[in-house]
């Protein structure tokens, strides 16, 4: 018994999600400096709110950017799978866009 596939527009969507996600990826790439030095170009206060970033938002970023480009293909083909992927992708940006929202020591301020 064959399942019934997505909606047109369902596919309409998923390929400017694809683009969106796979420009994603290209910037997490150039944040982890896979395209050249990201710190060349900026002043000592810039190299020190920069280099202050947690591993784990670095690690939130990359799962969230690979996920969602891995997630976006699903609806593509017609997949079942892109749901829980695509929810992975969502959970990591929140942790990676909420993060300076969570509290820190007060010696960890990124602003003096």
């Amino acid at each position: 018994m064959d399942r019934p596939g997505p909606p047109a527009w369902f596919r309409v969507v998923a390929l400017p999600a694809v683009h969106w996600n796979a420009s994603e990826l290209a910037m997490y790439l150039t944040s982890v400096g896979v395209f050249g030095d990201l710190l060349s170009g900026l002043n000592e206060a810039e190299r020190s709110a920069a280099t202050s970033i947690p591993g784990w938002i670095t690690g939130m970023f990359a799962i969230g950017t690979l996920a969602g480009l891995i997630g976006s293909f699903g609806p593509l083909l017609g997949e079942v799978w892109a749901k829980p992927v695509l929810i992975v992708s969502l959970v990591a940006l929140l942790m990676l866009e909420g993060w300076p929202s969570l509290p820190r020591a007060p010696n960890r301020c990124l602003v003096s």
